[in-house]
């Protein structure tokens, strides 16, 4: 996918809400949210629902696809632009779980589109505090110069415990682009 081409990878069948700045009120509502005031914010924040990426759907194809169809959320940083280069995800659960594993199905054309380089999972049960009861779940994937496929990247969790899941995912590439993120857990 070149990034000079307009491309719309948002999350157009999400079920909850966004907004554009992360308000105090936030915080409130989500524990483990950080604020800044004063601070202008490009980023969109997702409130309260499922989306794309857990609707058991995964899209296999290449991209850009002229139908329009694909099953995707993709994120865009140019290489070495920013001093971060990642982006963030909280996944909150409706009670304390006992996760095995999670599963990333990702794009990875060669074309501007990477397999992210590091998953970093962080957990907690209150959602204030990370990593007090678990040391997070790191995986360092290797580039993949030959295979264009898409493919289920698997993040080992090994009976970590939280309700609250903090993944921060590192570019390798311009494009991160995910179709389906899963977890296997028990109560």
């Amino acid at each position: 996918m070149d990034p000079r081409l307009h491309v719309s990878l948002n999350d157009s069948s999400y079920d909850g809400w966004w907004t554009s700045t992360l308000e105090s009120t936030d915080a409130t509502t989500w524990p483990g949210l950080k604020t800044l005031s004063n601070v202008p914010d490009r980023r969109a924040y997702l409130h309260g629902g499922l989306g794309l990426l857990m609707d058991k759907q995964y899209y296999d194809g290449q991209l850009p696809e002229s139908d329009g169809s694909h099953n995707v959320v993709g994120w865009f940083c140019r290489q070495h632009s920013t001093p971060s280069g990642r982006i963030q995800l909280m996944f909150v659960f409706d009670q304390v779980r006992n996760f095995t594993q999670a599963r990333f199905h990702v794009l990875n054309s060669l074309n501007y589109v990477a397999v992210f380089r590091r998953a970093l999972i962080q957990f907690s049960v209150g959602g204030q505090h990370f990593n007090r009861h678990h040391t997070p779940a790191l995986l360092d994937v290797q580039r993949d110069i030959h295979n264009r496929q898409a493919r289920w990247v698997t993040v080992p969790l090994e009976h970590r415990v939280g309700r609250f899941l903090r993944i921060t995912l590192w570019f390798d590439y311009d494009w991160i682009v995910l179709s389906e993120i899963s977890f296997d857990s028990s109560k």
